[in-house]
Protein backbone atom coordinates (compact mmCIF):
# COMPACT_ATOMS: atom_id res chain seq x y z
CA UNK A 1 0.00 0.00 0.00
CA UNK A 2 3.16 2.16 0.67
CA UNK A 3 5.05 1.55 -2.31
CA UNK A 4 0.96 2.87 -4.60
CA UNK A 5 1.05 5.70 -2.18
CA UNK A 6 4.58 6.79 -3.14
CA UNK A 7 4.27 5.92 -6.89
CA UNK A 8 1.20 7.58 -7.69
CA UNK A 9 2.55 10.50 -5.41
CA UNK A 10 5.27 10.23 -7.97
CA UNK A 11 3.33 10.34 -11.06
CA UNK A 12 1.37 13.00 -9.99
CA UNK A 13 4.87 14.94 -9.62
CA UNK A 14 5.70 14.16 -12.99
CA UNK A 15 1.96 14.80 -14.87
CA UNK A 16 2.18 17.81 -13.58
CA UNK A 17 5.70 19.05 -14.50
CA UNK A 18 5.50 17.73 -18.16
CA UNK A 19 1.82 19.61 -18.06
CA UNK A 20 3.62 22.89 -16.93
CA UNK A 21 6.47 22.14 -19.63
CA UNK A 22 5.02 21.79 -22.35
CA UNK A 23 2.47 24.63 -21.91
CA UNK A 24 5.66 26.64 -21.51
CA UNK A 25 6.95 25.35 -24.25
CA UNK A 26 4.06 26.53 -26.17
CA UNK A 27 3.62 30.04 -24.64
CA UNK A 28 6.78 31.35 -24.95
CA UNK A 29 7.14 29.21 -28.54
CA UNK A 30 4.24 30.25 -30.35
CA UNK A 31 3.93 34.33 -29.75
CA UNK A 32 7.71 34.13 -30.57
CA UNK A 33 6.94 32.13 -34.15
CA UNK A 34 9.35 29.28 -33.10
CA UNK A 35 6.57 27.15 -33.23
CA UNK A 36 3.81 27.63 -36.05
CA UNK A 37 0.58 27.40 -35.84
CA UNK A 38 -1.57 26.80 -38.51
CA UNK A 39 -4.70 29.18 -38.05
CA UNK A 40 -2.04 31.87 -36.99
CA UNK A 41 0.04 33.51 -39.74
CA UNK A 42 2.52 35.20 -38.30
CA UNK A 43 6.39 35.55 -39.99
CA UNK A 44 9.54 35.93 -38.18
CA UNK A 45 11.42 38.52 -39.86
CA UNK A 46 14.88 37.62 -38.45
CA UNK A 47 15.80 33.43 -39.50
CA UNK A 48 15.80 30.73 -36.93
CA UNK A 49 18.41 28.93 -35.63
CA UNK A 50 19.21 26.02 -33.15
CA UNK A 51 20.25 28.68 -30.56
CA UNK A 52 16.58 29.98 -30.40
CA UNK A 53 15.61 26.34 -30.11
CA UNK A 54 17.75 25.06 -27.31
CA UNK A 55 17.25 28.46 -24.99
CA UNK A 56 13.33 27.86 -25.65
CA UNK A 57 13.62 23.92 -24.32
CA UNK A 58 15.91 24.56 -21.69
CA UNK A 59 14.06 27.78 -20.08
CA UNK A 60 10.41 26.22 -20.52
CA UNK A 61 12.13 22.61 -18.50
CA UNK A 62 13.71 25.06 -16.11
CA UNK A 63 10.56 27.27 -15.43
CA UNK A 64 8.74 23.86 -15.29
CA UNK A 65 11.36 22.34 -12.82
CA UNK A 66 10.96 25.36 -10.94
CA UNK A 67 6.95 25.63 -10.88
CA UNK A 68 6.44 22.40 -9.77
CA UNK A 69 8.97 20.75 -7.61
CA UNK A 70 10.10 23.66 -5.80
CA UNK A 71 8.20 24.42 -2.37
CA UNK A 72 5.53 26.39 -2.20
CA UNK A 73 6.98 28.94 0.35
CA UNK A 74 9.68 31.42 -2.04
CA UNK A 75 10.95 34.13 -1.08
CA UNK A 76 10.56 37.54 -2.74
CA UNK A 77 13.92 37.43 -4.54
CA UNK A 78 13.96 33.25 -5.84
CA UNK A 79 10.52 34.72 -7.17
CA UNK A 80 12.20 37.82 -8.92
CA UNK A 81 15.02 35.69 -10.59
CA UNK A 82 12.24 33.37 -12.06
CA UNK A 83 10.95 35.53 -13.71
CA UNK A 84 14.38 37.25 -14.69
CA UNK A 85 14.89 34.22 -16.55
CA UNK A 86 11.98 34.20 -17.83
CA UNK A 87 11.92 37.43 -20.05
CA UNK A 88 15.63 37.48 -20.55
CA UNK A 89 14.92 33.88 -22.22
CA UNK A 90 11.88 35.43 -24.31
CA UNK A 91 14.11 38.54 -25.41
CA UNK A 92 16.57 35.70 -26.35
CA UNK A 93 14.06 33.86 -28.69
CA UNK A 94 11.90 36.34 -29.74
CA UNK A 95 12.37 38.33 -32.84
CA UNK A 96 13.51 41.81 -32.50
CA UNK A 97 11.63 43.42 -34.85
CA UNK A 98 8.36 41.20 -34.50
CA UNK A 99 7.98 42.53 -30.75
CA UNK A 100 6.09 45.64 -31.36
CA UNK A 101 6.15 46.81 -27.77
CA UNK A 102 9.71 47.14 -27.68
CA UNK A 103 10.06 48.19 -30.70
CA UNK A 104 7.77 51.03 -30.26
CA UNK A 105 9.47 51.55 -26.78
CA UNK A 106 12.80 51.44 -27.56
CA UNK A 107 13.13 51.44 -31.68
CA UNK A 108 13.75 49.26 -33.87
CA UNK A 109 17.23 50.45 -34.82
CA UNK A 110 17.97 50.01 -30.50
CA UNK A 111 16.74 46.76 -31.13
CA UNK A 112 18.65 45.69 -34.33
CA UNK A 113 21.95 46.86 -32.98
CA UNK A 114 22.01 46.49 -29.39
CA UNK A 115 19.56 43.76 -28.90
CA UNK A 116 20.13 41.31 -31.96
CA UNK A 117 23.68 40.80 -31.10
CA UNK A 118 22.49 40.37 -27.41
CA UNK A 119 20.65 37.56 -27.88
CA UNK A 120 22.54 34.41 -27.72
CA UNK A 121 23.78 36.08 -24.22
CA UNK A 122 20.59 36.42 -23.28
CA UNK A 123 19.77 32.93 -23.69
CA UNK A 124 23.20 32.09 -21.91
CA UNK A 125 22.08 33.99 -19.17
CA UNK A 126 18.86 32.88 -18.26
CA UNK A 127 19.52 29.54 -18.72
CA UNK A 128 22.68 29.85 -15.93
CA UNK A 129 20.55 31.95 -13.58
CA UNK A 130 17.75 29.60 -14.09
CA UNK A 131 19.87 25.96 -13.81
CA UNK A 132 21.76 27.76 -10.79
CA UNK A 133 18.16 28.56 -9.39
CA UNK A 134 16.89 25.13 -10.07
CA UNK A 135 20.21 23.75 -8.69
CA UNK A 136 20.35 25.42 -5.12
CA UNK A 137 16.52 24.05 -4.69
CA UNK A 138 17.49 20.73 -5.76
CA UNK A 139 20.44 20.77 -3.10
CA UNK A 140 18.17 22.31 -0.36
CA UNK A 141 15.55 19.81 -0.95
CA UNK A 142 17.78 16.80 -0.46
CA UNK A 143 20.05 18.06 2.11
CA UNK A 144 17.00 18.55 4.40
CA UNK A 145 14.22 15.28 3.77
CA UNK A 146 14.95 14.77 7.62
CA UNK A 147 14.12 18.25 9.30
CA UNK A 148 11.81 18.81 11.29
CA UNK A 149 9.56 21.97 10.58
CA UNK A 150 9.45 24.38 13.29
CA UNK A 151 5.83 23.71 13.94
CA UNK A 152 6.53 20.00 14.84
CA UNK A 153 9.07 20.86 17.58
CA UNK A 154 7.94 21.73 20.93
CA UNK A 155 9.14 23.30 23.92
CA UNK A 156 9.75 22.43 27.54
CA UNK A 157 11.04 24.75 30.21
CA UNK A 158 13.92 23.99 31.75
CA UNK A 159 15.47 24.22 35.77
CA UNK A 160 16.66 27.88 34.84
CA UNK A 161 13.08 28.74 33.58
CA UNK A 162 14.78 29.03 30.06
CA UNK A 163 12.59 27.47 27.33
CA UNK A 164 14.27 24.54 25.49
CA UNK A 165 13.66 22.75 22.02
CA UNK A 166 12.99 19.20 21.86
Amino acid sequence: MKLYFLFSERAESLLSFLIVWIGAFLLFGVPTALISVPFISFKRMIGVGLLEYAVLFFVSFLLAYLLTFSPKKQGKFDEAVTGAGAVTGVLAIACPLCNVLLVGLLGAGFMLTIIEPLRPFLGMFSIGVLGILSYTRFQSKNTCRNCVPNETKQSSVGKEGITHET
